[in-house]
């Protein structure tokens, strides 16, 4: 379950997720592993970093790159 004491997300550009894995893919229309190795690419490329619950922003350009 979800603590939203465990997402901080002061002073840095951040999501907070309240979801595991597997809800946040269900709700993208993907697999968890699609979900997940896409996460990982992006935190090795250094656009994100992951934490308990909250996803930080890094390279936010590059990130909106990606959508165009």
């Amino acid at each position: 379950m979800f603590d939203a004491s465990e997402c901080r997300c002061q002073d840095i550009e951040c999501i907070c997720v309240p979801y595991n894995y597997e809800e946040i893919a269900h709700r993208l229309g993907m697999v968890r592993e699609t979900m997940t190795r896409q996460l990982s690419q992006f935190k090795r490329q250094g656009f994100i970093d992951i934490k308990p619950h909250q996803i930080i922003i890094r390279n936010r350009q590059a990130l909106e790159d990606i959508l165009r």
